[in-house]
């Protein structure tokens, strides 16, 4: 009987888990989120502020995890004097304000993911595949019969925050994370069909890194999985690029800002990619990058963050996940990161039999895309399944079951 309960707990933190990529979310204060438009005239607190449904989701997976003692406590442990003594140290020689508080909670959380990706089972690839496949149809359909070519955010039973900006990346990652697997137990007519779904989805998405990420994921489909001639694919890309052309030459409705709810968007980058000129942003991120080096640092805020986050408020980031923790946290999380993914690329190269093969190298690329232009590991919902896979892969490649 007892054997049969921790069954039960073990099934129940399983499905638990495949809830967390559900991009549903709430507000402390009013709950459920569905809202058209984001009140852009202050900054959003934590009351007011999104957040997602992983945020109450984890807290039992992870408890659930203790009681069927499948955390590694050695690591978890380890993981929590590491940051009660950034904290501490910060309290002791830093002024550890309110600003550098929110933001070293917000990088925090996802990291949880990691612990949760390290002890969790084989997820149902085949089920997280129809989740997602229903989630981007539904998300299509509700935007083309409004008649717009941007995908839209509100969808009627609910608003997806940062729609465009982190949540749609993180949607094309898991997509091609699921196609690239060896053991997807997918047929290969799914497979097709899910391929047109995510280029009409990133197409639609108007995003850089979506658009690069996309690009990755498909040349590794066809030239490595399906072994695609390279005359066929350049045909497949050329393809590609010319509907996205098209598509960028629609005029969008005039309140197009009502249902896209993401800022992130201006129409006139994807010309400039199409162009093959440097978008604005991308241009403007590159110049705070030029800015970050000109810091100093004392040699205790290299270990523990900066004392003086000015030019971290002037810009509002330096959007790149790994000088924004180097900034806030010090040297020690950008390190761990790295780390996790310097083991996963080079094992994976000594294990190319791993049902996973594909899918790391596919992952590693995006994730150091996404996260050296955006602070995408740093959100809670794209943060969270970023950190959940990096755990998950190292645990596929590591643990003796694999």
């Amino acid at each position: 009987m007892i054997v049969n309960i921790f069954k039960d707990l073990n099934n129940i933190k399983n499905y638990l888990i495949l809830c967390i990529f559900i991009p549903i979310f709430f507000t402390i204060n009013d709950g459920f989120y569905n809202a058209n438009l984001i009140d852009t005239s202050g900054s959003l607190d934590l009351f007011t502020k999104p957040l997602p449904i992983s945020v109450i989701l984890c807290p039992v997976i992870l408890l659930l995890s203790f009681k069927n003692n499948n955390i590694n406590s050695k690591i978890f442990f380890l993981f929590l004097i590491l940051v009660s003594s950034i904290f501490i140290l910060n309290i002791s020689f830093l002024e550890f304000n309110s600003i550098k508080l929110k933001y070293f909670l917000q990088m925090i959380f996802p990291i949880s993911g990691l612990f949760i990706g390290f002890n969790s089972e084989k997820i149902n690839l085949k089920i997280l595949f129809y989740f997602i496949t229903v989630f981007i149809v539904f998300q299509l359909g509700v935007t083309l019969l409004s008649g717009y070519i941007l995908i839209r955010a509100n969808l009627i039973f609910f608003t997806v925050y940062q729609n465009l900006q982190y949540v749609s990346t993180t949607i094309i990652i898991i997509g091609f994370i699921i196609v690239l697997s060896k053991e997807n137990k997918i047929s290969k007519t799914q497979e097709n069909l899910f391929i047109i779904l995510l280029t009409i989805y990133a197409s639609l998405s108007f995003g850089f890194s979506n658009l690069i990420i996309y690009f990755f994921g498909i040349s590794i489909f066809f030239l490595f999985k399906r072994k695609v001639k390279l005359k066929y694919f350049l045909f497949i890309i050329l393809s590609f690029f010319l509907i996205l052309n098209s598509i960028s030459k629609i005029n969008l409705k005039s309140n197009v800002n009502k249902f896209q709810h993401d800022r992130s968007y201006k129409p006139k980058q994807i010309d400039k990619i199409l162009n093959l000129e440097m978008p604005n942003n991308i241009q403007v991120r590159i110049n705070i990058l030029m800015d970050f080096f000109e810091q100093k640092f004392k040699i205790e805020e290299i270990f523990i963050g900066k004392k003086n986050l000015n030019f971290f408020l002037q810009h509002n980031s330096s959007h790149n996940y790994f000088l924004d923790t180097l900034l806030i946290n010090g040297i020690f999380f950008p390190i761990i990161v790295m780390m996790l993914i310097f083991c996963l690329l080079i094992y994976n190269c000594r294990r190319n039999n791993n049902i996973f093969f594909l899918s790391i190298f596919f992952f590693i690329f995006a994730i150091l895309i996404e996260n050296s232009f955006k602070v995408a590991m740093r959100q809670p919902y794209s943060g969270l399944i970023t950190y959940f896979f990096l755990g998950y892969f190292y645990n596929s490649l590591f643990a003796k079951k694999f």
